[in-house]
């Protein structure tokens, strides 16, 4: 069982607050198409202010571009949480330090998504710029982030057909400790969408590849257009580690229909839906455990990690993000309710779609 979450219009609980364009790395696959900018500190707030009337939220991400190069990021950061909000940054790491990872963190920084990969031009890795370097330099940066108290995650962009990249990179980040978070994005470029018809990627064996490493996808959301189809997932663990740190366990939890109505029930109590940060309190992990085995989950799995003596508990996310192409019809099918949108032109559109030029009347 996949649950759909359990999200719709307003409801969806999280947006990106694009903040410049400009960074100081190169991706082969950037959806950055605009020319450099700072948006002024009043602009930005503008925006947010806007991004809370269009949609009832728990979390922003800040984006851009480099976010760390905007003279105003820590502003930025802390009028986020002001709203009340969970505070995440998307930065590829380069000008993060201790001081400035202290920084974030005074400043309200709840997670924060490195983007460091092999293939990306970046002074920080210099000695090569293969994956072992990527997941050292990923282990480094991760660190300092746990260290002041701020969640890491990472973020990575895989071609289409790299066969081995999924696996590589699940496996890399369980190796990882600091992490725990993982988005993972597959490569469409920009000018794939001047073409008459750009064609989907083959879904069913992106997932398949999580599927060798024994993930199983917990939730999804459908496309646009095609409502059969399954465009966004989320893999869900929950590990048990020793007071020293040693991994017992490790399980991918299977969705049941208990978890998606006390998704709803918490959105009732709280006012808002819950889904970015990762619960940090064993407690919680053992409550969830028992309720995911009793309703339709993993019921033998979940059950003995849920009453493991001795253990602690923590839970880690993993997001697939398939990208968006044109249909034969010319329109462009992406994720329906996009967990990732941005405002431009007055309307939300999904980041991966920012730069393009799209028909008048498209919006998230």
């Amino acid at each position: 069982m996949i649950i759909d979450l359990p999200w719709k219009g307003r409801e969806v609980p999280c947006a990106i607050l694009d903040i410049l364009r400009g960074c100081n790395a190169r991706c082969a696959f950037c959806y950055n198409q605009d020319r450099p900018r700072f948006k002024p500190f009043d602009e930005i707030r503008r925006e947010l202010d806007e991004l809370c009337r269009l949609r009832r939220l728990q979390a922003v991400m800040i984006s851009g571009g480099e976010p760390m190069l905007h003279p105003e990021l820590l502003e930025v950061v802390s009028m986020v949480k002001r709203k009340g909000l969970v505070s995440i940054l998307l930065t590829n790491g380069i000008l993060l330090d201790s001081a400035s990872a202290r920084e974030l963190r005074s400043a309200g920084c709840d997670l924060c998504y490195l983007h460091i990969q092999a293939g990306q031009i970046r002074d920080d890795m210099k000695d090569g710029n293969g994956w072992k370097e990527a997941h050292a330099l990923m282990r480094r940066k991760s660190e300092l982030l746990v260290l002041s108290k701020i969640r890491a995650g990472c973020c990575i962009t895989l071609e289409a057909d790299d066969s081995e990249g999924i696996a590589r990179e699940c496996r890399a980040f369980f190796e990882n400790a600091n992490l725990s978070n993982m988005l993972i994005t597959t490569a469409r470029a920009a000018a794939d969408f001047d073409r008459p018809s750009c064609p989907d990627v083959p879904v069913a064996e992106l997932v398949s590849r999580f599927e060798s490493v024994g993930l199983v996808p917990f939730a999804s959301l459908s496309g646009k257009i095609d409502k059969r189809k399954r465009r966004w997932f989320s893999f869900q663990v929950v590990e048990a580690r020793s007071p020293e740190g040693a991994l017992k366990r490790r399980i991918c939890l299977r969705a049941s229909y208990g978890e998606l109505l006390a998704m709803k029930f918490l959105r009732v109590l709280r006012g808002r839906h819950d889904f970015t940060l990762p619960p940090a309190s064993s407690a919680f992990l053992r409550a969830r455990l028992l309720l995911n085995g009793l309703t339709g989950g993993n019921f033998a799995s979940s059950l003995a990690l849920a009453f493991a003596p001795m253990v602690r508990l923590s839970f880690r996310n993993i997001a697939l993000d398939v990208p968006p192409y044109r249909r034969p019809d010319g329109r462009i099918e992406f994720c329906e309710d996009c967990p990732g949108a941005i405002l431009k032109g007055g309307k939300l559109r999904p980041l991966c779609l920012s730069d393009i030029e799209l028909p008048e009347g498209f919006e998230a």
